[in-house]
């Protein structure tokens, strides 16, 4: 993690016509302060519990609201497959013992199983679960009476639209996989509104996120610029839409850049308000030891782009940490090694608002190769 410091500057951006794609303006500005990473006050505002790895055996709760940090028994540090409810109290995970999946309260309590034969359980609605087999079959399991309902046209889904029944899809159409957007209650007669082409399915180039309402889907794809050279974009589409939007073209400004790594999910954080879009991106036309990743933020109501250029990263490759927003919209939490002051993995927070840096933690632990956040959740 390298630190800057750059003026407030603001940009307004028409975008070009690129193919058939809505063209908003939008504004884009940097938002970088001076000040260097703060320390941790004795009452952090928003307070709430963070989970991540502070050693390789287990996952560890940091209470903010208390300032202590412990070991949550019976757990082992997980990545992908660890997901917050929408009230963010609860933490679907897969249990180390018996291997079947589970929930818990944020400070290791109120075990609950869910499911003992699946890859992966995450919410559809607050009290509904999503269940994918080891089939990758899907269905929906109501919590309360324990009743699946079998989801035919989400098979081989890559997620599915959180309270709804959209699904993106990968699709090969002879010579390479393509990324689809379906109407899984049209199974089998897939035609029309029912489906909606976002593009090529490519490294670096695949991220997508649904927002937690289920309203946008929000996919990163490359668009050619002036040059010729392909940068990657942000595109936003609602579900029955026939018209993608596109939200960002760094081509037409910045030049040619990349958002997000390698692995499609992760690559994009909604916030837990639906109103917007946190990931990294970096610059493609810099020597590739020396090219460093900023925070961006778009904001979907008001169309406005955040670079927050005060501090970068050279651990991007093969993907940048995982941004996981604070309960009430107003933070990020990632991990980050500061370069050159030989502490190791710190827990940092950004404050969108301000674009100011706070260390949250030391010692986090990559215990999975790659030092993560899970979750940013509540107690009570």
């Amino acid at each position: 993690m390298k630190r800057h410091h750059f003026a407030f500057s603001m940009l307004i951006i028409t975008l070009l016509s690129v193919n058939s794609f809505a063209q908003p303006m939008f504004t884009m500005s940097d938002l970088c302060p001076s000040t260097e990473i703060q320390p941790r006050p004795a009452k952090f505002t928003p307070g709430g519990v963070i989970i991540t790895a502070f050693d390789r055996n287990t996952l560890w709760a940091l209470d903010l609201d208390r300032g202590a940090r412990y070991p949550i028994p019976g757990t082992r540090p997980c990545g992908g497959n660890c997901h917050l409810s929408p009230d963010a109290r609860w933490l679907t995970l897969l249990d180390p013992v018996d291997g079947g999946f589970s929930k818990m309260r944020l400070n290791g309590t109120d075990w609950t199983p869910l499911s003992a034969n699946a890859t992966d359980v995450l919410w559809w609605n607050a009290e509904t679960l999503m269940v994918w087999s080891p089939g990758h079959h899907a269905a929906l399991l109501d919590e309360r009476s324990g009743n699946r309902e079998p989801l035919p046209g989400a098979y081989g889904a890559i997620s599915v639209q959180p309270g709804g029944r959209w699904a993106l899809k990968l699709e090969h159409d002879g010579k390479r996989f393509q990324r689809v957007l379906v109407d899984t209650t049209r199974f089998g007669n897939y035609e029309g509104e029912s489906t909606l082409l976002l593009g090529f399915e490519q490294p670096y180039y695949s991220a997508a996120a649904w927002s937690p309402d289920g309203a946008w889907v929000a996919y990163v794809s490359p668009i050619e610029g002036a040059d010729g050279q392909l940068s990657a974009a942000l595109f936003g589409v609602q579900p029955g839409s026939t018209t993608p939007i596109l939200w960002t073209d760094f081509s037409s400004t910045v030049g040619a850049m990349r958002i997000g790594g390698q692995t499609p999910s992760g690559g994009l954080s909604w916030s837990p308000d639906n109103t917007k879009v946190g990931f990294w991106a970096l610059p493609l036309n810099t020597p590739a030891d020396s090219t460093v990743a900023m925070p961006y933020l778009y904001d979907v109501p008001t169309a406005t782009l955040t670079r927050y250029c005060g501090f970068s990263t050279l651990e991007h490759t093969p993907n940048p940490p995982r941004l996981a927003w604070s309960p009430d919209s107003t933070h990020l939490a990632f991990a980050a090694n500061v370069e050159q002051d030989g502490r190791g993995w710190l827990l940092l927070s950004l404050e969108v608002a301000t674009g100011l840096y706070t260390e949250v933690s030391e010692g986090v632990y990559p215990a999975l190769g790659k030092a993560d956040v899970v979750a940013w959740g509540l107690l009570e």
